[in-house]
């Protein structure tokens, strides 16, 4: 005698796209990858993009995954919570494996083109202007400024917080910091007059 046991493909479907949106949106939380925009490309292999400075960047999609386990009686005792009770450490381990994937990234095209300072012997107002100088940046429709997100380690954090949040108040750093913009801003209007003659 075979006994057949049911199979809910559907209520299936509706508690894995749960489990992943949950996985997604714990590994954003304390972390710059809340501020990146996700795309979901479902063909091809491989992933091309052209710099502003014309390198072509062609590589193949890198894997992240995490694998977990639950018993047959956890499942009896606990039901679906055996499942979700397993995101936080899950998310946590994807959120490192992105954010390394990210910085390391980061790490290549800045020392590809030079990007790159040396801050040790300087304080971080210095290190953050000279930064600034050294990137593109962008304005809204209203001509403010949009300023990308600085990411620093927790330790270089607790180490400079008292420095970041008194840069604001600093009027010599201040005025530093509005010639930049004013000149990024110079730069901004040259590149959209010269983009709308080609378009």
């Amino acid at each position: 005698m075979v006994i057949m046991l049911p199979d809910y493909p559907e209520i299936k479907k509706i508690i894995q796209t749960k489990f992943e949106r949950l996985i997604n949106e714990e590994s954003k939380k304390g972390s710059f990858l809340s501020v990146i925009r996700e795309k979901r490309i479902y063909e091809g292999d491989f992933l091309e993009s052209t710099s502003i400075d014309g390198y072509l960047d062609k590589r193949e999609y890198a894997e992240i995954s995490e694998t977990f386990s639950v018993t047959k009686e956890e499942i009896i005792e606990k039901g679906f919570d055996a499942y979700f009770e397993q995101i936080p450490e899950i998310a946590q381990k994807i959120k490192n494996s992105k954010e390394k994937q990210i910085i390391d990234k980061i790490d290549e095209v800045t020392d590809r083109v030079g990007n790159v300072i040396n801050g040790k012997s300087k304080s971080f107002a210095e290190n953050y202007l000279e930064v600034l100088e050294k990137m593109s940046i962008s304005f809204d429709e209203y001509g403010f400024p949009i300023i990308p997100t600085l990411i620093v380690s927790p330790e270089f954090y607790e180490k400079s917080k008292d420095e970041i949040s008194a840069f604001d108040e600093d009027p010599v750093m201040k005025k530093k910091f509005k010639d930049i913009i004013y000149k990024k801003k110079g730069e901004w209007l040259d590149k959209e007059d010269n983009r709308k003659l080609v378009d």
